[in-house]
């Protein structure tokens, strides 16, 4: 198997038409997703790419949604699990090798910004792409200096549906990963048992929020037509009937205002003033509060926040659920995260640690290959954990000390250490009282004894 590179001089480079994605704006309609969802299809993924950037940055709750899940999964800790091993002695070389890959990792520049970005690409768009900068010292160790992002609208597909990273804009050629060994970290995450091409939640999620667009933008002409107050001015019929005048004066105040140009007026009692619609003491819903519309956008919203996130209690404002409920759906939310926690560890498992242990300790080191492992679960309450303790110990369950020190990660105290603990209460005399004072003779009784 050939060596990756000793260069940290990348195989992608930039490409000028990264600078200038597509833009649709306005034009953006159910038939330009579909259209560009087939292209996707056929491997073509710049388009599907850049209009998937395009509702994702227009659209505050999904990116908001998107955010948190994969957040969820960036921002924990990872731990370098070592190889299961049957001796004591293969066990140290175990955990050496584990120890030596986790440094390796740990060193790499922003680590923890690449495995994010890694996840918004593969689990979002449906694949994420690193390529790594290797580079030996003169002891002859392999180090990645730094990885180097490839953009997701880079990664097509062939009609092998093989990946390969094009070199410009409406190429068919690239640069294959699978012919440079080593050299790339490709994270291509499964939904739905589909192919590549078909895979990430934005598939999902494009059309509802293209919906959005559609049910926003027709509510904004919508707000712009009916949400300014319509003045109607009347005259009242009766002992004192407005003048031709006082009419035209009135018609003037109506033309001003729908202008915004008209501060304030005196007018006639007999001329009534009324604003119908937005702020008017009479509303006929041209607010838009109650269009169609703000409903669309609201069910869009609810759709996307199952889609991400498995359920929506927790994103969509305004509806709320019993403690049950919210805690299905937060149990659901943290299998989504395991769920891309344990395909991203694939990935780095194969790209990642394989590379580094092989080089370094060659086919050997093979035998004590560690597991990245990303900590998705929650750290325990340990304030609920205590109360079960005290209700344990109290119900007259013998509870080992030792159990209880490793349980909350509490060192055992040496012979004769100081330890932490509630100080005994102070010894405060009773105040004096009757039965002190019976216990004293008085002083008459004593000097009658001495005068017997």
């Amino acid at each position: 198997m050939p060596l990756p590179t000793d260069s940290i001089q990348p195989l992608i480079q930039w490409a000028s038409d990264d600078s200038h994605p597509f833009h649709w704006g306005a034009a953006i309609t159910v038939a330009v997703v579909t259209s560009r969802m087939r292209e996707c299809e056929r491997g073509d993924r710049v388009r599907w790419v850049d209009l998937l950037s395009e509702l994702r940055e227009a659209d505050p709750h999904l990116h908001a949604v998107l955010a948190k899940r994969f957040g969820r999964t960036s921002s924990r800790q990872f731990e370098m699990q070592p190889a299961d091993t049957q001796t004591e002695q293969e066990a140290e070389k175990a955990q050496t090798v584990a120890d030596y890959v986790r440094t390796a990792i740990t060193r790499i520049p922003e680590w923890k910004s690449h495995v994010s970005g890694l996840l918004w690409g593969g689990v979002w768009a449906g694949a994420g792409c690193r390529e790594k900068m290797w580079t030996r010292s003169a002891a002859g160790e392999w180090r990645i200096e730094s990885l180097h992002h490839v953009h997701s609208r880079r990664i097509n597909y062939d009609t092998a549906m093989q990946p390969y990273i094009n070199t410009g804009l409406y190429s068919s050629e690239g640069v294959y990963p699978a012919e440079h060994p080593g050299k790339f970290i490709m994270f291509e995450p499964r939904f739905a048992d589909e192919y590549q091409t078909r895979a990430g939640v934005s598939r999902v999620c494009s059309y509802w929020s293209a919906g959005k667009r559609f049910a926003f933008r027709e509510l904004q002409g919508y707000v712009e037509r009916f949400g300014k107050p319509f003045p109607l001015a009347t005259h009242e019929v009766g002992d004192r009937v407005a003048d031709q005048n006082e009419v035209d004066d009135a018609a003037e105040l109506v033309r001003k205002i729908g202008r915004g140009s008209q501060p304030g007026a005196v007018m006639p009692s007999c001329i009534k003033l009324e604003l119908l619609g937005q702020g008017a003491s009479s509303s006929s819903g041209g607010s838009g509060e109650n269009t169609p519309h703000k409903a669309l956008i609201a069910m869009a919203d609810s759709q996307i926040s199952r889609a991400v996130e498995g359920g929506d209690i927790n994103t969509t404002v305004g509806e709320t659920g019993s403690r049950a409920l919210g805690q299905s759906q937060t149990d659901s939310a943290t299998g989504l995260a395991d769920d891309d926690a344990t395909q991203l560890d694939e990935a780095v498992n194969r790209d990642v640690v394989w590379w580094i242990v092989w080089l370094n300790f060659g086919d050997a080191g093979l035998a004590y290959l560690p597991r990245y492992h990303t900590i998705v679960e929650e750290d325990e309450d340990l304030s609920q954990a205590a109360d079960t303790l005290d209700k344990l110990v109290t119900m007259g369950l013998r509870v080992p000390t030792s159990w209880a020190y490793a349980k909350f990660n509490v060192p055992q105290p040496a012979e004769g250490e100081d330890v932490l603990g509630k100080a005994a209460p102070a010894q405060v005399p009773p105040p004096p009282g009757d039965d002190e004072d019976e216990e004293q003779p008085d002083e008459g009784a004593e000097d009658d004894g001495d005068a017997q």
